[in-house]
């Protein structure tokens, strides 16, 4: 089977993506940047219906069951 995607490599991406946007930022402004992101999170996670959010959470508890056996 070959894979079409790679979780690897995207989390590499998004590093790098997020990395080249905080370069030359103070302390300051890294704060106020994942703030902000965290704020635009919980917005999103709050837009979700409430069977969306227990499936994101029954998902979650599977990948972190799925991690303790590794």
């Amino acid at each position: 089977m070959t894979k079409t995607f790679d979780a690897v490599d995207m989390q590499h991406a998004g590093g790098a993506a997020v990395q080249s946007q905080l370069q030359g930022l103070s302390p300051a402004e890294v704060l106020a940047y994942w703030a902000r992101a965290d704020d635009e999170l919980e917005q999103l996670q709050g837009s979700l219906s409430r069977e969306q959010q227990r499936q994101l959470r029954e998902e979650r508890a599977e990948w972190d069951a799925r991690a303790e056996n590794q």
